[in-house]
């Protein structure tokens, strides 16, 4: 990874029932499942994103079974300025829905356009200028009717402050700090990030890393992670997140627990 910044945002925390650290997407990162911090940017490039999520919030049971398919776009301006929109369309368990259509839907809802989510993203590109890379990202997540009937979803928006520091050959650490604000509520929370080049094959190079990811009540999940990267332009990326406090004596019956699965897939290409 060069030693620049691509700024991103690593959440944009999304509630799908229960006020819970539920990941979000990394979009154009090119290591990171549910935190950005790269590839670098080009000024007047064109990044585009397809991604894929399942998760269950509860084992053995499949009420809660869902997923989502995340097409998006982004164009940097500037090395130090980008914009990206990205789609949200997904499937969801009866668990998931508001609790007044659970009834009318008992295997869940049809497939829908769930929300539309706009980031605008400034930083420092030349780490040089900086100790560290740094970067910040505001975001805006905005539902559709039928998302906001279904789900319960709610317009939110808030910010993500990205540090960062490459070094050796293609290894990575960030740390992401965001705020948002969402159906009410002020919500804090934080994740770091490691990534490291085992292997490079030409212009092929294989990397492995892990994300923690929660809040400041003590719900968190670890996200280990593959990535392959293609001529510093293409990463494909796959990895499991692992929610912890649902195991913790006083986090198991509170509602708030953490998917206890969830699988990621995502494409992301610098054009």
């Amino acid at each position: 990874m060069k030693n620049k910044l691509t700024l991103s945002i690593f959440l944009a925390a999304l509630f799908i029932a229960a006020w819970s650290p539920t990941p979000a997407w990394a979009c154009l990162a090119e290591n990171y499942l549910y935190m950005r911090n790269g590839p670098s940017f080009a000024a007047k490039n064109i990044f585009s994103l397809l991604g894929f999520d399942y998760s269950v919030r509860d084992q053995g049971s499949e009420r809660s079974d869902s997923w989502e398919l995340r097409p998006g776009l982004g164009y940097a301006f500037t090395e130090w300025a980008y914009i990206e929109v990205d789609c949200v369309l997904g499937k969801y368990g009866p668990s998931r829905l508001a609790s007044s259509k659970r009834e009318k839907h008992p295997s869940g809802s049809s497939m829908m356009l769930d929300s539309v989510i706009f980031d605008v993203i400034f930083g420092i590109a030349d780490q040089g200028k900086v100790p560290v890379e740094l970067g910040i990202d505001f975001f805006y997540r905005c539902p559709t009717e039928r998302a906001g009937d279904m789900l319960n979803r709610d317009h939110s928006g808030g910010f993500a402050l990205i540090l960062g520091e490459s070094y050796g050959s293609g290894h990575n650490t960030t740390v992401n700090l965001s705020y948002e604000h969402n159906r009410g509520k002020d919500i804090f929370q934080w994740a770091v990030g490691s990534s490291f080049q085992i292997a490079q094959t030409g212009a092929a190079a294989f990397k492995i890393g892990f994300e923690m990811i929660g809040d400041y009540s003590g719900h968190s999940a670890l996200i280990p992670g593959v990535y392959t990267v293609l001529d510093k332009s293409f990463s494909i990326k796959t990895g499991v997140s692992i929610g912890f406090s649902q195991y913790t004596k006083e986090h198991r019956n509170d509602g708030n627990k953490e998917d206890d699965l969830r699988v990621a897939f995502a494409i992301v290409k610098k054009w």
